[in-house]
């Protein structure tokens, strides 16, 4: 059931008498005793492997830094139908945006 109160709908709850024991039977439920596994152990060989690991990776990819110069030096990069569409969806959120009506 709702009603209005200051110009909004406010739902109103009432509570039957038979909600405490619905509580009472829930905390009447044993639960069970937690177990121990042998997945519960820290594995400190596996994390010296992980340490080990990460000094070993290069800090940067040469390859990746390599595609990155050439790019750089490309003047077509991007292309200008990419750079069209870039300028297209930005312009299409600046219009569509709330605080473009406050000019």
């Amino acid at each position: 059931m709702s009603r209005k109160q200051f110009g909004r709908s406010v739902m109103e709850i009432k509570l039957t008498s038979n909600v405490g024991a619905v509580f009472k039977l829930a905390a009447s439920q044993p639960r069970p005793a937690l177990q121990e596994t042998a997945n519960d152990s820290v594995a400190f060989d596996q994390v010296g492997a992980l340490d080990q690991g990460l000094k070993a990776t290069p800090e940067a990819r040469p390859e990746q830094v390599a595609r990155a110069k050439s790019l750089i030096a490309d003047p077509d990069y991007p292309s200008r139908a990419v750079m069209g569409r870039v300028a297209d969806l930005l312009a299409s959120k600046i219009v569509g945006s709330p605080d473009s009506s406050q000019d």
